[in-house]
């Protein structure tokens, strides 16, 4: 963050390894946001260790069934 704070971002990479990042306007201006770190743990994939986590599994859940809504899913 501007103020030398840290913050967690999460973000997207395609089987091409194309990224795909929808939130990153959602910080302030002059935010550095660093290369992605593979985080997987014991885990077979950043995903699982990610959504390991029941607050962010909650979030995760709640944007799918919006998502899901609005595309008609």
């Amino acid at each position: 963050m501007p103020d030398g704070s840290e913050s967690s971002h999460y973000f997207n990479e395609t089987a091409t390894g194309q990224i795909v990042d929808l939130t990153k306007r959602q910080f302030p201006q002059g935010t550095i946001i660093p290369q992605g770190i593979d985080k997987k743990k014991q885990y077979d994939s950043t995903r699982e260790y990610v959504l390991s986590f029941e607050q962010t599994r909650n979030r995760y859940e709640l944007l799918k069934e919006k998502i899901s809504g609005d595309a008609g899913i």
